[in-house]
């Protein structure tokens, strides 16, 4: 009788193990068809399990694909493999993993994040069109790669992750896109990469004696937008004086200052070695 009992029950479970990766199979599905427009179609498959998707606007919320049973309890959710954003066949872009995501009204989020152990990227505001989807996808996907940086650097501490755009909640560490695109450019690129393109970038010029003057006259000559009297100004220093040093600073640099990538890269650069580590 035990025996029978035990048997049952591991066929229950393997049936329950079955059951619910065909109910994932039809979620990603359902994204799909989302994605390709198809709301009507995306809604009715869904309907068939006893889900719906949420009222717009909601927002999306990305995390590891471990979590995805945790997402699943509260909202819409779905697994995307590593070349799969909703981008398109010619603009898909490979993540270094894949990513449950989860279609959630905004007063929700927070909540969900709460349950989440690890990071936790969210998009701004979406509708259920299909562009705005696409979007709000990669948006989330670029705020948990940026989540998921900031937890290998060990950014753990509070005032470290204000600064950065993340911060934690329950378990988690959350990264909103829109903290990202209000720190600019460079709050959407990975902090280490960054810096390790800054040194190299700038390392004829730190390098060169003890002249750590030419990196601050860089930086005024940027910020001033290649005005000298004004970037002089900021130095204290003659305006022929900082025409010295920038001529210096091509030189070592062996770049063209009145090019406008050349100027973006360097600022670029400056900006991320003044970052905190």
């Amino acid at each position: 009788m035990i025996n029978a009992a035990g048997s049952l029950l591991t066929l229950a479970v393997e049936q329950g193990r079955t059951n619910l990766a065909a109910e994932r199979r039809t979620r990603s599905a359902v994204l799909e068809l989302l994605l390709a427009g198809a709301a009507d179609q995306a809604r009715a498959v869904l309907g068939r399990l006893g889900g719906r998707l949420p009222q717009a606007p909601l927002l999306v919320l990305a995390t590891d694909a471990d979590a995805l049973d945790t997402l699943e309890t509260h909202a819409f959710s779905a697994l995307i493999e590593a070349t799969d954003t909703g981008a398109g066949p010619h603009t898909r872009r490979r993540t270094a993993k894949a990513m449950a995501v989860a279609l959630m009204p905004e007063h929700a989020a927070d909540m969900v994040a709460l349950e989440v152990d690890g990071p936790v990227g969210v998009s701004l505001r979406s509708g259920h069109d299909p562009a705005a989807l696409r979007g709000a996808l990669d948006q989330a996907r670029r705020a948990l790669d940026a989540a998921r940086s900031r937890q290998t650097a060990g950014t753990g501490k509070p005032e470290a992750a204000r600064r950065g755009g993340a911060r934690r909640i329950g378990r988690g560490r959350v990264v909103r896109f829109g903290e990202l695109a209000g720190q600019g450019l460079l709050g959407l690129l990975d902090p280490s990469a960054a810096q390790a393109f800054s040194a190299a970038l700038l390392a004829p010029l730190t390098e060169y004696g003890s002249r750590g003057d030419l990196v601050e006259s860089l930086r005024a000559y940027l910020d001033c937008n290649g005005h000298w009297d004004a970037a002089a100004q900021r130095l204290g220093v003659h305006r022929h004086t900082l025409r010295y040093r920038m001529k210096r600073v091509a030189e070592l640099l062996d770049r063209d200052l009145d090019d406008p990538g050349v100027r973006a890269e360097l600022w670029l650069a400056l900006q991320a070695a003044a970052a905190p580590r």
